[in-house]
């Protein structure tokens, strides 16, 4: 009921694929989103899920959320949670919290939901910049038959590792960015190729659509140069501090901007959906094979009375590239998860080492199967979300 109630004031994230005069858009679905008494991920845009690229799941004590990262990322997924879990937690624990930064229920969308700052991005000059060169393999060492995708759940509790994150200068994205990088220099010292992470941000405060329900993910690289190799932790951290802060300029997110808007106008030029599929998939190679992973902090619960009642939150995405990691802080704690195309666990084991060696404690919760959902597309085979 909940569910039904909240889709209804969201018509950003209810849509359907239309297609007009050689064109693909999202438009207007005014089918019920599909909630599921199942954990399984449906495919989206098919009749499974009304055509929709949203849908629902609960099964005993879990609340399942999938939603197609073209549609929205975290921040915009984590409007949609935060409402459910007001009126959730409301009403089957009689928690109050403050509705502050909450979409409530029969409050009409704002125009600055829909406001889409690509449409009217400030031009700024671009540079051309060399491709970056190829990041370490993570798969050497890891037969080849372990194809299998693979799931860990690890929590770490949230003031011990702030406090150790505060101590070497950084934040935890950054640092996990970071600690990642050292286990990968310990695990092949004589690679010659790149040590190199992306770290993603939410540019909506550098677009000024903070309210935005747009997908407006950033990316910045973090590499661990050879001639830091051998430098304190505080000393690579505040680097890497400093690779953030230089980013995050108003002036470098709108030249990041200006880039994503190019490439999108270069993939609409280009005619024929299988030629357009052809040059997207060489473009994700070329992101692949460049870096070792990519990390995301997703986001804090806002609501610290039902935090004792939310025992578990697991947010992931398709990881095309190495190591994905997603952070997530609710409950006093960090919950991490690490996804990945195989089944060896020895990344997920260093860093626990690593974090422990700190004297931070860890808990590894299990490793999962990965299911995501799907979306069936004209132009692709397999879109996974």
């Amino acid at each position: 009921r909940l569910v039904g109630s909240e889709m209804c004031i969201r018509d950003s994230y209810c849509v359907t694929l239309g297609y007009e005069e050689g064109e693909y858009f999202f438009a207007e679905n005014d089918r019920p989103v599909v909630i599921l008494n199942s954990l399984a991920s449906p495919t989206f845009n098919t009749e499974e899920t009304n055509m929709h690229f949203i849908s629902f799941g609960y099964k005993d004590d879990w609340i399942v959320i999938n939603m197609f990262h073209i549609l929205t990322d975290g921040t915009g997924l984590y409007s949609v949670l935060r409402t459910l879990l007001y009126y959730y937690c409301g009403e089957r624990y009689g928690v109050s919290e403050e509705p502050k930064n909450v979409r409530l229920l029969g409050q009409p969308v704002s125009e600055v939901e829909w406001y889409d700052p690509y449409q009217t991005l400030k031009p700024v000059p671009l540079n051309p910049k060399p491709m970056p060169g190829p990041a370490v393999n993570i798969r050497k060492g890891i037969p080849e038959e372990d194809r299998t995708s693979a799931l860990f759940h690890l929590l770490v509790p949230e003031k011990e590792f702030m406090d150790f994150c505060v101590r070497h200068d950084s934040t935890p994205a950054t640092m996990i960015c970071l600690l990642l990088c050292r286990i990968i220099h310990r695990m092949f010292p004589d690679a010659q190729e790149a040590i190199r992470f992306l770290l993603c941000t939410n540019d909506r405060k550098f677009l000024n659509a903070e309210q935005s329900c747009f997908n407006m993910v950033g990316t910045i690289p973090l590499e661990l140069k050879p001639e830091m190799y051998d430098w304190s932790l505080t000393r690579q951290a505040t680097v890497f501090r400093g690779m953030v802060f230089a980013e995050t300029f108003e002036k470098n997110a709108l030249v990041r901007a200006n880039e994503t808007k190019m490439l999108c106008e270069t993939i609409k030029a280009i005619e024929g959906e299988q030629q357009r599929a052809a040059f997207v998939q060489q473009a994700i190679g070329g992101i692949v094979h460049s870096i070792c992973g990519m990390v995301s902090y997703v986001g804090k619960s806002a609501f610290p009375n039902a935090d004792p009642y939310i025992r578990d939150v697991r947010s992931f995405a398709e990881s095309a590239a190495g190591l994905g990691v997603q952070l997530a802080a609710f409950n006093g704690s960090f919950m991490l998860e690490m996804i990945q195309q195989f089944q060896d666990d020895r990344y997920i084991q260093a860093l626990r080492k690593e974090l422990e060696k700190y004297g931070i404690p860890t808990k590894l919760c299990g490793t999962f199967d990965v299911s995501i959902s799907k979306a069936d597309l004209p132009w692709l085979q397999d879109c996974r979300c």
